[in-house]
């Protein structure tokens, strides 16, 4: 069901969208800070290596959610994922790297 911009400022008021990228080697990288004000991210890996986010610098290669590489994307939004969407989200790749793109949607109200 869509949601209609009226419905959408009436929950959330005002909000704002952030855009960041990170390179992202074999060191986790905290890439959202935690915000209780966030309703959605998205991770996007542009690069060619694949990667991994987690809520905890303990990310590693074998554990957290996998971002596929070549445009794989991972979101979260509050109403399917809950508070973990406020969390700090950490990220890590291989020791050649990958670039991510991230957006965070805050909300104003």
């Amino acid at each position: 069901m869509a949601v209609t911009l009226e419905a959408f400022r009436e929950k959330y008021g005002v909000s704002t969208v952030k855009e960041y990228s990170f390179t992202v080697y074999d060191t986790p990288v905290l890439i959202l800070k935690n915000n209780p004000k966030r309703f959605e991210f998205v991770v996007v890996n542009l690069g060619s290596q694949p990667c991994n986010i987690a809520f905890s610098p303990s990310v590693s290669l074998t554990f957290g959610i996998s971002v596929p590489a070549n445009g794989g994307i991972v979101s979260m939004r509050v109403e399917e994922d809950g508070q973990a969407t406020c969390q700090e989200i950490y990220a890590i790749s291989n020791a050649t790297g990958t670039t991510l793109y991230v957006q965070e949607y805050e909300a104003m109200k």
